[in-house]
């Protein structure tokens, strides 16, 4: 969403305005990124994300996006 729009929608309220702001300022940051850092977040948080039990080709990236915004599951290790 657009500042602008963000600013002129007349029913939405203070703090959503400052959190769409704030939304809106991370998406632009992350735009930005250098490609190798932006390639190392996207790798390191994917790995963060599939569970112990998932063969790694087969994972697919919408799941990972769900699981990305749902508390994460305490990690047990199996030897």
């Amino acid at each position: 969403m657009r500042l602008k729009t963000i600013w002129t929608i007349p029913a939405m309220t203070v703090a959503e305005r400052l959190r769409r702001t704030r939304e809106a300022a991370w998406r632009s940051l992350a735009h930005h990124l250098p490609r190798s850092l932006a390639y190392w977040s996207f790798i390191d948080t994917g790995v963060r994300h599939i569970k112990g039990n998932e063969v790694v080709p087969e994972v697919k990236y919408t799941d990972i996006l769900q699981r990305i915004g749902q508390p994460r599951e305490p990690v047990t290790k199996e030897w």
